[in-house]
């Protein structure tokens, strides 16, 4: 039998403060639902490094950025929007500490320009881990550090310095990232902020190689 001395000790429960409990837990829920971390994921303005290469047998471009993903608590990368002129040969996220980890700590010495986009890659992400389990889509954590790299094939040198030169809001000549957020919502964003909406360094990468005139 229950003591009723210790009945008197618990407060009543309150149909005000049920609904109070409630509306509470309902504003949390649509605070965080409307957040920008919850509905356009991306990566975050704070930094990370890019870097840029080229595969002048294949007529590839390579990039690499390590970035924090704002996100919350998590959002998937779907793929990749090419540039103008170009389309994706493979597109992979890799955690960024297994990725420094697994990097060697001396490149080989190569003679002359980089041949394939593996080549290319190498001198930015360790290529052994560019495999199935690691292409896109992926899942990251936001606040998690990530790598993206990414090989696009070089079809018209023409048509992306075209962009480069009327870059503006709605067009970039960086890569564009394609996400989904936890509600299932998709959005895209730069590749990487540190590279600026008309950045010529792929086009220098490009013609380095003589890929592109």
């Amino acid at each position: 039998m229950s003591d009723p001395t210790l009945a008197e000790l618990v407060p009543p429960r309150t149909r005000r403060r049920s609904a109070l409990t409630f509306a509470g837990a309902v504003l949390v829920l649509v605070a965080a639902a409307f957040s920008p971390w919850v509905l356009r994921p991306g990566f975050a303005d704070n930094g990370g490094g890019a870097g840029w290469g080229a595969g002048a047998g294949d007529r590839t471009l390579v990039l690499a950025v390590q970035a924090t993903p704002r996100a919350w608590p998590a959002a998937t990368i779907t793929g990749v929007v090419a540039p103008a002129g170009t389309h994706v040969v493979g597109a992979w996220a890799l955690d960024t500490d297994a990725a420094n980890a697994a990097m060697p700590s001396a490149l080989p010495a190569q003679t002359g320009a980089p041949q394939t986009w593996r080549e290319a890659m190498g001198a930015l992400v360790p290529v052994e881990l560019l495999d199935a389990t690691t292409a896109l889509p992926q899942r990251v954590t936001g606040g998690r550090s990530v790598t993206v790299a990414m090989a696009l094939r070089v079809d018209d040198c023409a048509a992306l310095a075209a962009q480069v030169a009327a870059d503006d809001a709605s067009t970039s000549a960086v890569p564009l990232l394609r996400w989904r957020s936890v509600l299932g919502t998709p959005t895209t964003s730069k590749a990487s902020a540190s590279l600026g909406p008309a950045s010529e360094t792929a086009l220098d990468a490009l013609r380095t190689a003589g890929v592109c005139p």
